[in-house]
């Protein structure tokens, strides 16, 4: 009957061949599969490492964020006290400096002698530093 109808040989042929590659290409696919699900689970375990790494990566960002606000506040206060002390030591200087010109005005006010008398009077030896 085979040699009856060839074409119904072909397709005897074609169908064990299809049976063969369809039954080597399941078993291909099954272990594509397990593959597959092996590289899902390393990508999986690389984006939950990637995930933590971020993380802590963005608390120290957000802990040197806090420290950089905090340093910036300690300079802002710095730099007013700065300021208050050199206030403060221009005022003195110039307190100073005007007490001396007033000494220095109120000793050319007085004849010779008397500032001579002064100045003997304020020179005396400290014995009782020693």
């Amino acid at each position: 009957m085979l040699y009856r109808f060839p074409s119904l040989r072909a397709v005897a042929v074609a169908c064990l061949l299809g049976s063969a590659v369809v039954g080597g290409s399941a078993h291909a696919a099954l272990f594509d599969d397990n593959e597959a699900r092996k590289a899902v689970l390393d990508l999986r375990t690389k984006t939950d490492s990637l995930a933590s790494q971020l993380s802590a990566a963005q608390r120290t960002i957000l802990d040197q964020s806090n420290r950089l606000d905090q340093l910036n506040q300690q300079v802002a206060t710095l730099r007013g006290q700065n300021e208050d002390l050199a206030n403060q030591l221009t005022t003195l200087q110039k307190q100073q400096k005007d007490y001396y010109a007033d000494l220095d005005g109120r000793l050319a006010e007085q004849p010779v002698s008397e500032r001579q008398c002064l100045i003997r009077a304020d020179h005396k030896p400290a014995r009782h530093l020693r």
